[in-house]
């Protein structure tokens, strides 16, 4: 049995698996950034590191994934329409920041793109899930790769650039989704995760107390990021 009280580190490994979101500016669209990433991440793991990196179509999920837009969306939405359609390459249709369902661009991103050009992979999901809670989301990181989660974005946070972040709330809103990369432990013993997000200013990440501080009182400073989380089973193709 895994033990899930040691430190997990997939960001520093000699092949770089794990990839930046990308930024994007004044769009609500973290929902299908945090859960395309994790899920392109994922396939990097399986394949090892061999090139190309997978990179999947932000843009198609907008527009053809039926789970929201630029102004918000679910981000469990995106694993059921990898599930059920399967998600092209960035390179079928790049991020445009903004949305395109009812443009020409529509009918040839969400109808024929798999009949236009085979280089085109899809990437399609076995199944997908909630996997929230601090040892169900350790036990799927270490097993198969970054989840994406919710959780509330503050003024704190936006303004994170080092260490790790902690802050009280009785009560946490999730409005932002991230990829949630691993877990580890500081000099003094404070257990803290890892995600990504095109916010945080510091390069992309951001290190954040679990539920464990304060002797299990962690869920009151960490943003409610244990609460809503998925994973995706990505079939390779």
């Amino acid at each position: 049995m895994m033990n899930l009280s040691v430190t997990y580190i997939l960001l520093n490994t000699a092949v770089k698996l794990i990839q930046h979101i990308l930024k994007y500016y004044f769009q609500q669209s973290c929902w299908a950034m945090g859960a395309t990433s994790s899920l392109a991440d994922r396939i990097n793991i399986k394949r090892k590191g061999t090139w190309p990196s997978a990179y999947l179509s932000v843009q198609n999920v907008i527009d053809c994934g039926g789970a929201g837009s630029c102004y918000g969306g679910d981000h469990m939405g995106v694993y059921a329409y990898a599930h059920e359609q399967g998600i092209p390459d960035e390179t079928c249709n790049n991020y445009q920041t903004r949305n395109l369902r009812k443009t020409p661009n529509y009918a040839m991103n969400c109808e024929r793109y798999k009949l236009i050009d085979a280089r085109y992979k899809v990437t399609i999901l076995q199944d997908y899930g909630d996997v929230s809670g601090r040892d169900r989301m350790k036990a799927e990181i270490y097993k198969n790769g970054p989840v994406s989660c919710a959780k509330m974005a503050t003024k704190g946070l936006e303004a994170y650039d080092r260490g790790v972040f902690a802050e009280f709330h009785i009560l946490s809103m999730p409005n932002h989704i991230i990829s949630e990369a691993e877990w580890s432990i500081t000099e003094d013993g404070t257990e803290y995760w890892t995600d990504t997000s095109p916010l945080w200013w510091n390069w992309g990440w951001a290190r954040i107390v679990t539920s464990a501080y304060k002797g299990g009182k962690g869920n009151w400073y960490n943003l409610a990021m244990e609460h809503d989380c998925v994973h995706g089973d990505t079939i390779l193709t």
